[in-house]
């Protein structure tokens, strides 16, 4: 029996003669017509190449060093005739009944060759700029958010492709993840962080509304997006010890009053598990004491202000935080930037004499681990990761009364801890230990 085969588009190289380049056009049979003929849309890439350089069954350039322009602008040939190919595909199932003209206007425009007609609803670039004006967000959370706006205008005009809510499919999510790796954010971490954005975001856009042709529909019913997802690789989480926090703190920085406030903003973070944007916030309003004389801070987190039901933290005052916020007479000095605390962070634990060779598992793909020293990965941060991790190891305190004071869910504790599993084995030894002695005594 004979098979009904599915057309896809394909390319083909106008004949010419001589060692000119030719142009390339699409050839689609994308449907028939109500006598039951193929309709067929020829149309041009206004792409050349030589046919020297065309393989003629992939129907895609050669990607070779002898391309004129290289590897890379073989590359950009190929990487555009697919982007084309994917928009033409997603034409023809959005309409199947759509006119060759209606079809060839669609693909000009997508390819910047002609203006798109006038809409009111926005692109997804153009709604990040709306969602971000609804929100109450730190500076920072708007940064990441306009960045990330940034790179989906860079890829749709880079890659000539309109970024309209329907072209924001799975297919559309491969390329993009191959555009990032090729322009600099390769770590798959990273792009799932984008990606959860990107879901927010269309998440969002799907509940607003427009009126068209006196219908109110929404901006969009795509859900190829909820299907987006990046697996994160896990990574080398650096954090200090409690004997080394003691060293840092009898590292004598009088001299270097900078360095000194750098030193003690750090060790707070440390002793409290707070990120720096709520230690910076901390004041004597924010410590409280109970009937027995304990201290404790009273703290409602930034990050999760507009996020969480509760972004009340409880924290227990640490004889070592005591120590730092008694210096300062629980007024904390003025802080410098916190790409200053970053940068001499790092010199500090250096020149204190904190030495510490390191494993270092990178967030590339492949999983790279390397050796480091431990003063070059210590950032603000690591306050929040040395926290919980002695928490955790040293002082045994339960996962679950742990998340109460740091205000995260379980799951995001536990990807912080990185403690030694020879240490926890042997802790879990002297705790059953006993039992084993009973059951012995007994027989």
């Amino acid at each position: 029996m004979r098979r009904n085969k599915v057309s896809l588009p394909r390319f083909n190289l106008e004949l010419s003669k001589g060692r000119k380049p030719s142009s390339i056009f699409l050839v689609y049979r994308y449907g028939k017509d109500a006598q039951g003929n193929e309709i067929k849309i020829k149309w041009s890439t206004t792409k050349k190449c030589l046919p020297s350089h065309w393989d003629k069954i992939m129907r895609r350039p050669v990607i070779s060093v002898t391309f004129p322009g290289g590897v890379k602008k073989a590359s950009e040939l190929y990487e555009a005739l697919d982007q084309i190919e994917m928009e033409a595909k997603r034409i023809a199932k959005a309409d199947p009944a759509i006119s060759v003209d209606d079809f060839k206007k669609k693909l000009d425009i997508f390819c910047g060759f002609a203006l798109p007609e006038i809409s009111n609803i926005p692109t997804l670039p153009e709604y990040f700029k709306t969602y971000i004006a609804k929100q109450n967000w730190d500076y920072r959370t708007v940064q990441k958010f306009e960045g990330i706006k940034t790179k989906l205008e860079e890829f749709s005009s880079d890659q000539r492709y309109k970024l309209t809510f329907d072209n924001i499919t799975q297919e559309w999510a491969k390329h993009f993840t191959l555009w990032m790796e090729a322009n600099g954010v390769a770590s798959p971490n990273t792009q799932s962080k984008i990606f959860q954005v990107i879901k927010q975001v269309m998440s969002d856009a799907a509940e607003q509304t427009i009126v068209i042709d006196g219908e109110l529909v929404p901006y969009h019913s795509n859900k190829h997006f909820k299907k987006f997802s990046t697996k994160r690789v896990d990574t080398t989480k650096h954090f200090l010890t409690l004997g080394e926090l003691e060293k840092l703190w009898s590292y004598d920085l009088s001299s270097d009053k900078s360095k000194e406030v750098v030193r003690d903003y750090f060790l707070i973070m440390c002793y409290t598990g707070l990120r720096i944007s709520d230690v910076l916030s901390l004041d004597k309003t924010n410590f409280f004491k109970d009937v027995d004389g304990s201290e404790f801070i009273r703290l409602y987190t930034f990050k999760g202000r507009n996020v969480k039901k509760d972004n009340e933290v409880v924290i227990p005052v640490l004889p070592e935080l005591k120590k730092i916020m008694d210096k300062y007479e629980y007024v904390l000095p003025e802080p410098l930037s916190e790409q200053k605390h970053n940068e001499y962070i790092k010199q500090i634990v250096k020149a204190a004499g904190i030495e510490r060779i390191e494993q270092h598992k990178t967030s590339d793909k492949k999983g790279t681990t390397t050796t480091v020293d431990i003063h070059e990965k210590i950032s603000n941060h690591s306050g929040r990761y040395t926290f919980i991790n002695f928490m955790l190891n040293d002082y045994s305190i339960n996962p679950h009364e742990l998340m109460k004071i740091t205000g995260q869910s379980l799951k995001v504790l536990m990807g912080y801890e990185r403690g030694k599993k020879e240490e926890n084995a042997k802790k879990v030894l002297q705790k059953i230990k006993p039992r084993f002695d009973i059951i012995r005594n007994i027989g």
